[in-house]
């Protein structure tokens, strides 16, 4: 019998140590990448949350600015009722108003406060669930009401 030293030391295949090995690299990589996309896709689900409530809460604000170059305080907050469908939470509009709407699935609370002569604070505060703990989106301005218009009797 004839065997070569050759064939016994030949290294022609692949050893079980060197694929678990190869195996353990794998799973370690994947798994980074797998929990940076998890990570990304929270992330981009938060980030589409508040993109769409500050969506809302502007839409909200433009149309009270709108309210607000066309009809005096009164009848504005009137129109807040009658054409945004807001209900009021039955504050003194003396010193601060606040109401509330469903839209979109947010819930979206409206304060109003007077600043000065004719100058009132709208804050527009924009939450995703009834209990309004956890608050999406705010945006807030000054505005300046439109005065009532004083009927004059006069005859010239």
């Amino acid at each position: 019998m004839n065997i070569s030293l050759k064939n016994i030391t030949s290294q022609k295949g692949i050893t079980l140590v060197e694929i678990l090995a190869s195996i353990v690299i794998l799973t370690i990589i994947i798994f980074t990448f797998l929990s940076m996309y998890i990570h990304s896709a929270k992330t981009n689900k938060i980030s589409k949350d508040i993109l769409d409530a500050t969506y809302v809460a502007q839409s909200q604000i433009e149309s009270i600015y709108n309210i607000s170059n066309n009809t005096n305080l009164i009848d504005g907050l009137s129109a807040l009722h009658t054409n945004l469908g807001f209900k009021s939470n039955g504050a003194d509009c003396n010193t601060g108003c606040e109401f509330d709407k469903q839209e979109n699935g947010y819930y979206i609370l409206l304060s109003i406060s007077g600043e000065s002569n004719d100058l009132y604070k709208v804050i527009i505060n924009v939450f995703n669930n009834p209990s309004m703990e956890q608050k999406e989106a705010q945006i807030e301005t000054l505005l300046s009401w439109k005065k009532a218009e004083v009927e004059s009797n006069d005859t010239e």
